[in-house]
């Protein structure tokens, strides 16, 4: 996967020991636009759409969502996230 390609073995280790696997039915909300975030997700399996104020983006197997919360100062969910398959993520 390209967002870690560039990490060591280690570094791949530690990810590896502190993710969780997420698992959704299709219809359910993986983020709310306006909540607290704290983490992203990566999607495994299945489809997601990122409803944005002006557009919506399908995003799947490979693809992450949420990496805002982590890389910038703005604490708030910008965009409601919905399974839109079954959905497994870490």
């Amino acid at each position: 996967m390209p967002l870690f390609s560039e990490l060591d073995d280690g570094v791949i280790d530690h990810l590896s020991a502190i993710v969780t696997v997420v698992e959704l039915a299709k219809g359910s909300v993986l983020i709310e636009r306006g909540l607290p975030g704290s983490g992203m997700f990566v999607i495994l399996d299945g489809t997601a759409e990122v409803e944005l104020p002006h557009r919506k983006v399908t995003l799947g197997p490979g693809e992450f969502v949420g990496e805002l919360s982590l890389l910038t100062d703005h604490p708030v969910r910008v965009a409601r996230v919905l399974a839109t398959s079954d959905l497994r993520c870490l």
